[in-house]
């Protein structure tokens, strides 16, 4: 028995490891190379896991290990900015159109980051009025993928300013950008400063009242060839989500509304590192009622934009008129941090596999971790 248990046991479990490798190398190859059937089932709204006959992040048409963004915001089950649940696919489906629900059953965990670690600190702000500032002075930090600081990373910040100025009887809403450029120190550090281009802005406000502001920014980084975004909000806004040319508005059931948000039909769509441009929304009702956000029978409401949306906007902003006041709704596009997984991992062998892929023009790193669910 000290002979034949350690001479059978010993390579048998080296083959469960290795299979457990090859399942893991099959299962990222049909992530990645795989589109899934139906091609678009992304950006169709009414494609549900009971609709799907394959499964495959890979964009239609698209280069190798190019994804499709719609197809990883269907997919993302945790973390921030989720899609409503009756549009995401859900990890259980994901596994059995996976094949991993046999008589050996594999879990599995898919995370998507930005191949770059990007992030930021407001420094300093600058007054437009006597009771409004906004932020003018941001650090900006990015680290590689390996988690060191990017040395001579080009570091662009698009920064996008909604204001409500009100001349005579009628307030205007102002969508007003501009960029700003700088390369990184040894750090992997650099300083943004917009106060040039906001005291121009507040030059312009001499003829009229200022009523809101509201602020948000994307932070491009470039860095041999790698490229990612990070986008934030820097003061008080509301955030929806959006799937292909849908923008899709959430009701929060706890703070029901005290009256109707209207929203207005200018619309900014942020592409870094240069550009920002506008669209409106397509209003299928008569009057206004479709650009009312009220509480109702439905927990979401759904927008569309008159135009396709291209896969670099990395925010959209929507101004909204509520109780006589202004807000923003917030529209956060790329994927921040793309979590799809079932089970937990334990002490169990699990096989891990990285690779780099790209979703419009940014990258980004995904992670496979496969286990099986017990040993046999």
């Amino acid at each position: 028995m000290g002979f034949i248990v350690p001479s059978t046991y010993l390579p048998f479990t080296t083959t469960e490891q290795h299979q457990l490798e090859e399942i893991a190398r099959a299962l990222l190859d049909k992530m990645l190379f795989g589109t899934g059937y139906p091609e678009n089932w992304g950006s169709n709204l009414s494609a549900s896991g009971s609709s799907l006959t394959a499964f495959g992040l890979h964009k239609a048409k698209g280069d190798s290990y190019q994804l499709d963004i719609n197809k990883v915001l269907k997919i993302s089950s945790q973390g921030a900015y989720q899609l409503p649940s009756t549009i995401q696919i859900p990890p259980e489906v994901v596994a059995q159109l996976l094949g991993m629900r046999g008589p050996r059953r594999y879990e599995f965990s898919v995370s998507i980051t930005p191949a770059l670690n990007i992030s930021y600190q407001i420094l300093g702000n600058f007054s437009l009025d006597a009771s409004t500032s906004v932020p003018a002075l941001i650090a900006a930090t990015v680290l590689n993928p390996d988690g060191r600081p990017a040395a001579n990373a080009n570091v662009t910040g698009l920064y996008l300013l909604m204001n409500v100025r009100k001349k005579g009887q009628d307030e205007i809403v102002y969508l007003n950008y501009t960029y700003y450029s700088k390369v990184t120190n040894w750090e992997g550090k650099t300083t943004l400063n917009f106060t040039t281009y906001l005291k121009a802005l507040k030059d312009q406000l001499k003829t009229s009242e200022l009523k809101r502001t509201i602020s948000a920014m994307t932070l491009y980084a470039e860095y041999f060839g790698i490229r990612s975004v990070a986008s934030s909000v820097m003061n008080q806004a509301l955030f929806g989500t959006m799937i292909d040319k849908y923008l899709i508005v959430d009701f929060p059931i706890d703070q029901l509304p005290r009256g109707a948000r209207q929203m207005q039909n200018a619309t900014a769509l942020s592409i870094p590192p240069f550009y920002v441009y506008l669209d409106y929304l397509h209003n299928d009702t008569n009057g206004q009622s479709g650009m009312v956000i009220n509480a109702g029978s439905k927990k979401y409401r759904v927008y569309e934009l008159g135009q396709g949306v291209d896969e670099d906007v990395t925010f959209i902003c929507v101004p909204v008129k509520y109780r006589g006041d202004y807000q923003a709704v917030i529209f956060m596009r790329p994927p921040v941090d793309v979590i799809c997984q079932t089970g937990i991992p334990g002490q169990i062998k699990t096989s891990v596999l990285r690779r780099l892929v790209r979703i419009g023009s940014w990258h980004y790193i995904l992670e496979l971790m496969t286990w099986r669910s017990a040993e046999f």
